[in-house]
């Protein structure tokens, strides 16, 4: 080791470091920082799908939700429903 070597290392130790972004894992929020990590796990998932399984049954979900709904507006009639002002 020689003493250019040594000045080096200190100068960069000691010199301000910039947070370089790490491309698709830049942390700019929560939600999308969730968001990529769910699909960095069905990119490297391939077979499985279980994030296409689970939106899936959100979907099923928000349909029986939705189709019982329908039904109780049915049920009481439009005549029933408050005014809209």
């Amino acid at each position: 080791m020689d003493v250019r070597h040594i000045i080096g290392v200190l100068k960069s130790a000691f010199r301000k470091r910039v947070k370089t972004p790490l491309g698709r894992w830049n942390l700019d929020n929560h939600t999308q920082t969730k968001l990529k990590i769910n699909y960095a796990n069905e990119d490297h998932c391939g077979s499985c799908g279980e994030y296409i399984v689970q939106k899936q049954q959100f979907e099923i979900v928000k349909q029986e939700q939705q189709q019982k709904e329908e039904t109780y507006m049915y049920m009481i009639g439009h005549q029933e429903l408050p005014s809209k002002k």
